[in-house]
């Protein structure tokens, strides 16, 4: 629930049993979006060799650096803005342009998993 403190800024506004409701049916929600949507696309994108090397290097290295850095961030910026403003600058919004970034990757996914599907076959077919 770490969405609870960008969201009790709305509490005044709609009533905080609302806002608590809100904020604990988008964390169930959030929770099997990421399982549900990248997973799988990682895995029909990434060849099946280097399945194990592509879930690595997206769940350590890249998550890892990105939470890194905005703890660091968070860090810093909640001495200057608050904790609340950065919660809405660096958890709330970042959301949804993630969300927006992967509706625009649908739109190549089809043809990048018919392309490794094509590859896969290749394989093992033994003319790759």
């Amino acid at each position: 629930m770490i969405f609870g403190p960008a969201w009790a800024l709305a509490a005044d506004r709609f009533g905080r049993k609302r806002v608590l409701f809100i904020v604990f049916v988008f964390g169930l929600v959030a929770s099997v979006g990421f399982s549900a949507c990248v997973l799988p696309m990682v895995s029909t994108v990434a060849p099946k060799q280097l399945s194990a090397t592509a879930f690595a290097v997206l769940f350590s290295l890249i998550q890892g650096a990105i939470s890194a850095l905005m703890t660091l961030a968070m860090g810093f910026l909640s001495d200057v803005l608050g904790l609340q403003q950065v919660m809405l600058y660096l958890v709330t919004i970042p959301y949804p342009i993630n969300a927006g970034y992967w509706f625009l990757f649908d739109r190549v996914y089809p043809k990048d998993a018919a392309k490794q599907a094509e590859r896969t076959a290749a394989i093992e077919a033994g003319t790759f």
